[in-house]
């Protein structure tokens, strides 16, 4: 199992961020209780998918790190919306549409199930090559939103690069799977002023697993 360290170099080179943004973040999640501790060197907590969901949670959710545990207990806490795109009949997916899911349970069972024994393949990945689809490169994202809190888990055809379209926007509408987590005490503000979002692939999911997997 791998420690807090380890897990904060692996999401920051996975994203392409600064070591030291994300070791700030997860300090401050220590501290508040929302990753594991214990001692130094060879007594320090081992990572969870507990764990992980957190600090990826705030890495991609917080708007800086003093905000991070904020946001981590907000945006944990979104519930899965009624929507005719959240449907599968059974597995890891089902699970995640479930009514009452919270975005944070949904984004560990994601991290669970991406963790593997040696060169075996996850079961994140035989779930996500086991749904239908024209194409053999299914594709899983996760999105944050903010300022508002509010957020999705897709599953979208994979297919060749498109140059007209760089940042897959608009992927989530013809999605295999597409499941949205929301605030529903938020629901008028939610489309108001400036939004952002930010959006981690199958390659993050991919690299935490194999991270905790050590």
């Amino acid at each position: 199992m791998a420690l807090l360290s380890t897990l904060s170099k692996a999401i920051a080179e996975a994203e392409g961020l600064e070591e030291t943004t994300v070791s700030w973040i997860a300090r401050h999640l220590r501290e508040a209780g929302l990753i594991s501790q214990a001692g130094r060197g060879r007594g320090a907590a081992h990572m969870k998918a507990s764990d992980a969901a957190n600090l990826l949670i705030a890495v991609n959710g917080a708007d800086n790190a003093k905000n991070a545990v904020e946001a981590v207990n907000k945006i944990r806490a979104l519930r899965v919306g009624l929507d005719p795109r959240c449907k599968t009949e059974k597995g890891l997916f089902a699970d995640i549409c479930r009514y009452g899911t919270t975005f944070g349970d949904a984004i560990e069972a994601l991290i669970s199930a991406s963790i593997h024994d040696g060169d075996a393949v996850s079961a994140l990945e035989l779930e996500i090559a086991a749904q239908p689809s024209i194409f053999e490169d299914n594709q899983i994202s996760i999105g944050f939103g903010r300022p508002h809190s509010a957020g999705f888990i897709a599953v979208s055809e994979g297919g060749p690069p498109n140059p007209g379209n760089p940042f897959n926007a608009n992927d989530h509408l013809s999605s295999i799977m597409f499941a949205y987590y929301w605030d529903a005490s938020k629901i008028w503000s939610q489309n108001t002023g400036r939004r952002d979002l930010t959006i981690i692939g199958r390659d993050v999911l991919t690299r935490v697993g194999r991270t905790l997997s050590n």
